[in-house]
């Protein structure tokens, strides 16, 4: 991390932007690999959350996915 940025000292922001980012590329069909359900983007940002992502912004987006319609 250029700035050596960590935790609070990374802008708002950011933390939650990396977090949809993740998310939306989750739910969206790649090339590579295809979507994935709601529910598992959940668990993976879950996972997740205090390592890759800030554990205060995964209970939001947790929040978010609860309301997409399963297929």
């Amino acid at each position: 991390y250029p700035d050596k940025l960590v935790k609070e000292k990374i802008p708002f922001l950011a933390r939650l932007l990396s977090v949809a980012q993740a998310a939306a590329a989750m739910l969206s069909n790649r090339p590579h690999k295809a979507k994935s359900p709601a529910a598992d983007v959940s668990k993976e940002l879950e996972r997740s959350a205090g390592t890759q992502f800030d554990p205060k912004m995964v209970p939001a987006m947790v929040k978010v996915l609860s309301r997409i319609p399963k297929a």
